[in-house]
């Protein structure tokens, strides 16, 4: 919480069966949001019931802006049903032709914007939710936006609230990663490399496979290591266990924290029960 009373708070599912990030300021009595995917991979109605309560807990009637980081249905087939309201600002991954059914039709409707081939944008941000700003620091890496390999082309998005941020790996592949630490090392000085690289905390979360999980930032790279320390973190705050993988969209939670020198250190508030994170001194 900030000290003129605002709130930036990034909200993860409570569970595997649901895929999407809810980015949501509060300031003034006036709520800015951006979502990033809404799908389920099972029990799809509990899912719709699950992401209309959040929504509702963080007064969000319809979002501003959404990022679909994939054509997989697990990312997407909520979309049409939760944001069937508003004119939010879209961008997405992957070809349009790749979408089916309803998320290929609502995509269309909301003139949602694809992202070129070999994106990264580490200068200008996507959306500006609060003080926060959001990039999406990788997009169809694989050099062809309809290429079947959705996984390397999965967008990846940055919301960076100062010394704390979050970086939302979604299905990024072990190219994406590679993909995305080349631009880092090409541009150090671009407000999201810097984002991604000076001391702070960044919490990771994604769902990455195996091959996925031994590459930066899951893991440590001897070009950016920089005194970081890579923690796994599990499904409850004590528990510093690796988080199991058991499926194709069972997520993975890291913290990369950089200490901070000549200042108090930083935190970020993390709540395992409803997996909701809050940017800011707590």
């Amino acid at each position: 919480m900030n000290q003129d009373g605002a709130a930036l708070t990034v909200v993860l599912p409570p569970t595997d069966a649901a895929v999407f990030a809810l980015i949501v300021h509060r300031a003034g009595g006036k709520t800015t949001s951006l979502l990033v995917d809404c799908g389920s991979q099972a029990q799809q109605q509990g899912a719709t019931k699950l992401v209309r309560e959040i929504f509702q807990a963080h007064q969000v009637t319809a979002p501003d802006q959404v990022v679909v980081t994939s054509p997989a249905a697990v990312h997407t087939n909520l979309l049409s049903e939760i944001v069937a309201d508003g004119s939010p600002r879209v961008h997405h991954a992957g070809d349009a032709a790749q979408y089916s059914g309803a998320a290929k039709q609502w995509l269309a409707a909301k003139g949602a914007k694809p992202f070129p081939a070999f994106h990264s944008d580490l200068t200008s941000p996507v959306a500006v939710v609060g003080d926060a700003k959001v990039y999406v620091v990788a997009a169809n890496a694989s050099g062809k936006p309809d290429s079947a390999d959705t996984r390397t082309n999965a967008a990846v998005v940055l919301v960076d609230g100062g010394s704390e941020r979050v970086l939302l790996m979604a299905d990024a592949s072990a190219r994406t990663a590679e993909f995305l630490v080349s631009r880092l090392l090409a541009a150090p000085g671009a407000p999201a490399a810097k984002a991604l690289t000076s001391p702070g905390s960044l919490l990771v979360y994604g769902h990455a496979d195996a091959a996925a999980a031994e590459r930066w930032p899951w893991a440590p790279h001897a070009k950016l290591a920089d005194g970081a320390d890579h923690i796994p973190l599990g499904g409850n705050a004590d528990d510093l266990a690796p988080v199991p993988v058991t499926g194709c969209h069972a997520s993975r939670v890291a913290l990369v924290n950089r200490p901070l020198t000549g200042s108090p250190q930083n935190h970020v508030g993390i709540d395992y029960d409803t997996r909701g994170i809050t940017l800011g001194q707590v």
